[in-house]
């Protein structure tokens, strides 16, 4: 079975899609870039994360494309622009930013108090660090 597969029916499993797009942008997004050489399990983090909508969606899919447009071997360019990006923004998207660049970095997620932030974006992170737990693994029982 693809990782596409595993990973989508795992998080399925234990109901950490928002909805089926939610589902559909994931798994189409990790089916289209699992074999690249800079997937990493990291990325598949960001992915779940960047799948809750169109818009956040649409940026991860431009970059990934203009890495492989560029035949990148790594992430690295993106992590540096994650990196800067978290720190122009502000509010909420900061924080939701913050926690991609700490899963290109296999790092964990600093933000511990999140009161500061509306419900649903902490349901949004609270439930990307579920699935990223998953994520990791499914990633160790697959190595």
């Amino acid at each position: 079975m693809k990782w596409s597969e595993v990973v989508t029916n795992i998080l399925e499993r234990e109901n950490l899609f928002e909805n089926e797009e939610h589902k559909d942008r994931f798994r189409e997004a990790v089916d289209c870039y699992e074999n690249c050489s800079f997937f990493t399990g990291g990325l598949c983090k960001c992915l779940y994360l960047a799948s809750w909508d169109m818009d956040h969606f649409a940026i991860i899919l431009e970059t990934l494309n203009g890495l492989i447009a560029r035949r990148e071997k790594t992430l690295k360019d993106m992590r540096i622009a994650g990196e800067q990006m978290a720190d122009e923004m502000e509010g909420e998207e900061r924080y939701v930013m913050q926690l991609s660049v700490s899963f290109l970095n296999n790092q964990p997620y600093e933000k511990k108090d999140l009161s500061d932030i509306t419900e649903n974006t902490q349901h949004i992170i609270y439930q990307a660090l579920k699935a990223g737990k998953l994520i990791d693994e499914i990633e160790a029982e697959n190595r």
